[in-house]
Formats: C-alpha cells, structure tokens, sequence
C-alpha cells in the first residue's frame, strides 16, 4: 500500500485499538472508550483515503457511507465498509 495517507491512518488506528486494549485490562474505562472510538475513527479515515483527501472531522461515517453510494468502494466490500461506519456511530448506518 503505497498511500501515506492511508498507512498513517491505520497505524493510528491500530496504536488506538492497543491503547483501548490495555485501557480495558486495567479497569479505565472512560479511556477504553475515547481510544476505541479513535481506533474507529481513524480506521474510517484510512478507508476514505483510499479514495481521496480525509477532511476533518470526528465523523467520518457519513463521508464514509455517501462514498458507499457513490460507488467508490467495490461492491465486495460493501458490508465491511459499511461495519465501520456503523462503528463510529453514522446516524444513516442504524
């Protein structure tokens, strides 16, 4: 994967989801939480960047849904894409 964009984006996603992890282990659940909802953030932007610039936002589950319409994800992968929306809380996935 030679997009930067798309390579940081998962790397922060994964230190996020490692940081939830470790939050949930030790009992510090606000922390859970926020870092979980980071890791999902961040894992919607990395897929928006497959596709273009990520512009700001701490909501990418519309973005992330309107480019579903559009097409702009193989159909295969649809129901992941979709996933993912729904994990940072799309009002238009539920």
């Amino acid at each position: 994967m030679s997009n930067p964009e798309v390579q940081y984006r998962l790397k922060l996603a994964q230190g996020f989801l490692e940081e939830a992890r470790h939050d949930l282990q030790l009992g510090r659940w606000r922390s859970c939480a926020d870092n979980s909802q980071l890791a999902a953030e961040n894992a919607a932007k990395a897929l928006l960047a497959l596709i273009g610039p990520v512009g700001r936002t701490h909501n990418p589950g519309e973005m992330l849904l309107k480019a579903l319409e559009e097409g702009c994800f193989p159909w295969t992968t649809g129901d992941r894409v979709r996933q993912v929306a729904e994990c940072v809380g799309s009002r238009r996935a539920f």
